[in-house]
């Protein structure tokens, strides 16, 4: 199963006015809820296509409504923030703000979002690997610039370990509701042996994405945002961002597990 695409122990005490109002603004700076939204988009097409293969139903009205609860906007966005504050909650947040408010920043927001909401569809998801797979040498400078980045915010081997983990809280989920007689082990080893296939995925996704969403900037202007990336402040906001998406999957998978093991007739895994 895969769903796309991410605790710091702090003292029990509340963040200052000033913290909580730099939150607020770096997540209106990054668009969450219009990112949560087109995520939002993406599962539910992938958990209509599950329905139809793992349910004698299908994709029918009862399963529309148990999505439409699985998959609530707000609770989405709230687990992200949740996640994410645990990571930001004390830091300086200004550099964030400052990079993202205006320039450079605030386009690859709104490349990112555009280019996510263009992949829903499958025929743009499948031109995009498609113009990934026929790299020229044409391409060697963005390619080695896009490598940078993906090493700067390790955005595969986080990505395959989030997608696995997802899997993990998916199958959890279908045991509990009692639809697979699978012990964790069995469960951790069955997952373990997609780690191949999972990984050539997200390979060809992060890089199809990538391509696609930063093809209108500038080669000066991906290294400015690959030199933020890397720096303290851009590493704080990766470990951010992939803990607050990560979290959101992995309470979606599993709630999608467990209402699919009750919605379902009968499952021979």
């Amino acid at each position: 199963m895969t769903l796309r695409a991410i605790v710091v122990a702090v003292a029990c005490v509340l963040p200052t006015l000033g913290t909580a109002a730099s939150l607020e603004r770096v997540f209106e700076l990054l668009a969450i809820p219009q990112m949560v939204d087109v995520m939002r988009s993406e599962g539910l097409d992938y958990a209509r296509d599950l329905a139809t293969d793992m349910r004698s139903g299908g994709a029918d009205s009862s399963w529309n409504t148990v999505l439409n609860r699985i998959y609530d906007a707000p609770t989405m966005e709230e687990t992200v923030q949740r996640g994410m504050s645990s990571i930001l909650e004390g830091q300086d947040l200004s550099s964030i703000v400052a990079f993202f408010d205006d320039g450079v920043g605030a386009h690859v927001v709104e490349l990112e979002i555009s280019a996510r909401r263009a992949m829903v569809d499958d025929g743009i998801d499948a031109a995009a690997r498609d113009q990934f797979r026929d790299l020229t040498a044409s391409n060697e400078l963005r390619i080695r610039h896009l490598e940078r980045f993906v090493q700067a915010n390790d955005l595969i081997d986080t990505n395959v370990a989030g997608n696995l983990n997802s899997s993990i809280q998916f199958y959890f989920g279908m045991a509990d509701a009692g639809g697979i007689a699978l012990t964790e082990t069995d469960i951790l080893q069955l997952v373990w042996e997609s780690e191949p296939d999972t990984r050539t995925e997200t390979v060809e996704w992060v890089f199809s994405f990538l391509l696609m969403a930063y093809a209108p900037l500038s080669s000066d202007d991906l290294r400015s945002y690959i030199e933020f990336s890397e720096t303290e402040t851009g590493q704080i906001l990766n470990r951010a961002l992939f803990e607050g998406y990560n979290q959101m999957f992995n309470d979606i998978s599993y709630n999608l597990g467990f209402a699919l093991a009750q919605e379902m007739d009968a499952t021979d895994l």
